[in-house]
C-alpha cells in the first residue's frame, strides 16, 4: 500500500470505524489470500468491534501494494460500495490514484 492510500485510511479513519462490517471483508480477505487465517484471528481476538476494525486496517496497511484496491473490491462485494466510494473520494483528493 502507498503512501497516498495509507493516509486515505488514516483520514477516514473515524468514518470507518462507524461504518465498516469486519466480519464479511474476513471472509473475503481470507478468499482472496490476502490474510491469513492467523490474521483473522488476531482481528477475533479483540474485544470490541471498534478494536476489531482497528486491528484489519493496521494488518491491512501493511498487506503490500495491491491492499488498497483489494480493501475496495472487499467493500464492493461485501454491500459496503458508500464505504469504497467515500475512501476513492478521499484518495482523489490527496492526489492518488484508485
Amino acid at each position: 500500500m502507498n503512501e497516498v492510500h495509507r493516509n486515505t485510511i488514516r483520514l477516514c479513519w473515524v468514518y470507518l470505524m462507524k461504518n465498516m462490517v469486519y466480519k464479511e471483508l474476513l471472509d473475503y480477505f481470507i478468499s482472496v489470500d490476502i490474510f491469513t487465517s492467523d490474521m483473522c484471528e488476531q482481528v477475533e481476538v479483540e474485544r470490541t468491534t471498534n478494536d476489531k476494525n482497528n486491528q484489519l486496517l493496521f494488518i491491512l496497511q501493511r498487506r503490500g501494494p495491491t491492499a488498497f484496491q483489494i480493501f475496495l473490491d472487499g467493500l464492493r462485494s461485501t454491500n459496503q460500495e458508500f464505504i469504497a466510494e467515500h475512501l476513492e473520494n478521499q484518495c482523489l483528493q490527496l492526489g492518488g490514484t484508485v
